[in-house]
């Protein structure tokens, strides 16, 4: 399952005007665009830990970090330089997520039925 926070990065990259990393419950970069700098990266530890959503305003630009859980596996995106309201993003991120997570559940259990 670890491979669909390499595949939600992806997707986000290709469709937001911003710089996207996906990193997992143990703090391991699973997908980067960019270097993150040691304030971004408290900001994580933070969200990693208390599950909260962490907004930075940095003098290159906006960052939003999400703690998200899908599939009973929890990590966080960030999202740095975006160019949206952070309500828009929010609901923008969590639906990419969902179809990316379904998607993989529905074919997850179609391949299942077809070996019964």
């Amino acid at each position: 399952m670890t491979d669909i926070w390499e595949e939600i990065g992806e997707k986000l990259s290709d469709v937001i005007d911003g710089d996207v990393a996906c990193i997992d419950s143990n703090g391991n970069l699973r997908f980067t665009n960019f270097q993150m700098d040691s304030q971004i990266e408290e900001s994580v530890t933070v969200a990693l830990h208390t599950k909260v959503r962490v907004s930075l305003s940095l003098e290159h630009g906006k960052v939003l970090i999400l703690p998200m859980n899908f599939g009973g596996e929890e990590g966080i995106v960030v999202v740095n330089r975006y160019d949206l309201s952070e309500d828009t993003f929010v609901r923008f991120m969590e639906s990419i997520v969902e179809d990316t997570f379904n998607l993989k559940e529905n074919l997850s259990r179609s391949e299942k039925s077809h070996k019964c």
